[in-house]
């Protein structure tokens, strides 16, 4: 699944967007945990600078033992 996000100069997630959703509530879920990551922000010039970027979020499913 690709989502896109936009990442604001304090390093937290101002904006995700799902790009390809393959239903079954997996966008949601994404969804939900890109906004509580954190990152280092793109620095342009020695300073912080707002930026976006596309990521692929796969899940990886586990059966019951």
């Amino acid at each position: 699944m690709d989502v896109c996000q936009d990442h604001v100069k304090k390093g937290i997630n101002d904006d995700v967007e799902v790009v390809d959703d393959p239903g079954y509530g997996f966008a949601g879920a994404a969804v939900e945990a890109l906004k509580k990551s954190s990152f280092s922000p793109a620095i342009h010039e020695g300073r912080p600078v707002t930026s976006k970027a596309i990521l692929v979020v796969r899940f990886i499913l586990q059966g019951n033992n």
